[in-house]
């Protein structure tokens, strides 16, 4: 999701660089790659949030959520309880 989100920026002229010349940087500097999860999995949690009606948003953080790496994340979810 973070990478559509970076193209469509890209595209309309928002940033400088395309999403996959980005990722191939941060692949180089520190190792970031692109983890592959089940979308499902990721919808899940996705439906869980409301702090935002702003889909992407959901979906960056859930995933987050879904790889246990959100502590932010799963406090957003807690507060919603």
């Amino acid at each position: 999701m973070v990478m559509l989100e970076l193209e469509m920026l890209y595209q309309k002229g928002a940033i400088k660089y395309a999403a996959s010349q980005i990722l191939s940087d941060f692949n180089q500097q520190i190792g970031l790659s692109i983890f592959q999860f089940p979308m499902a999995v990721v919808m899940s949690a996705a439906l869980r949030l409301k702090w935002t009606r702003e889909p992407g948003d959901r979906i960056i953080v859930a995933n987050a959520i879904a790889n246990n790496d959100a502590p932010l994340g799963n406090n957003l979810l807690d507060a919603q309880r």
